[in-house]
């Protein structure tokens, strides 16, 4: 299980942290700048990726312990009551946003659950908790490597902004030299064009 996870966990997170820190870009790339505003939804929805790495832990256990496949139809029964009661309340409030809120803390109360359940079954202690201590340093990794990402993102916007300015200030007095010196286009000239 823990080299399972390790190994989700190197595809996982540097693809939700990538997502998270370009996700704009992303969906501009794809959808058009159209869709540039559903970001907010699509950021919440990025939180189901890490949740992917505790679904791929429980599942072939639960696999093979069958006496225990129960605990997931009960647990799912009482968090679907849950969700419908957080999406009436959340929806009429807050909109898609809510609604999108209510489904990742539903999944991430079903996911702790069963990884706790998981944990008493296999009886994991602190000795075995070690085997997980990579999937730590990746996500560490990731979330340096994501840091690194934005700061570069924002060095470029700035950059972009300051070059294009620079650029329109340049033309600008470009253009009043040529109008004062009389070598550019006047209100007059273009009157008596205008006139022809």
């Amino acid at each position: 299980v823990a080299r399972i996870m390790r190994k989700l966990a190197l595809i996982l997170f540097p693809l939700y942290f990538l997502l998270l820190v370009l996700g704009r870009e992303f969906i501009t790339f794809l959808f058009t700048a159209q869709y540039a505003a559903s970001w907010p939804i699509f950021a919440f929805n990025l939180t189901l990726i890490p949740l992917l790495l505790i679904t791929s832990a429980y599942d072939p256990v639960l696999r093979a312990y069958a006496e225990h496949r129960y605990f997931l139809l009960k647990l799912r029964g009482v968090l679907l009551v849950l969700m419908v009661a957080g999406l009436i309340f959340a929806t009429s409030r807050f909109g898609l946003l809510g609604a999108i809120a209510v489904n990742i803390s539903i999944n991430l109360i079903d996911r702790t659950a069963v990884a706790f359940k998981v944990k008493s079954i296999l009886r994991i202690g602190r000795e075995e908790l070690g085997l997980f201590k990579d999937i730590w340093r990746i996500v560490a990794a990731a979330a340096v490597a994501g840091g690194i990402t934005l700061l570069a993102r924002a060095g470029l916007a700035v950059g972009r902004s300051s070059g294009q300015g620079g650029f329109k200030a340049d033309v600008r007095r470009s253009t009043d030299r040529r109008v004062s010196s009389g070598l550019g286009p006047s209100r007059s000239g273009y009157r008596d064009r205008r006139r022809l």
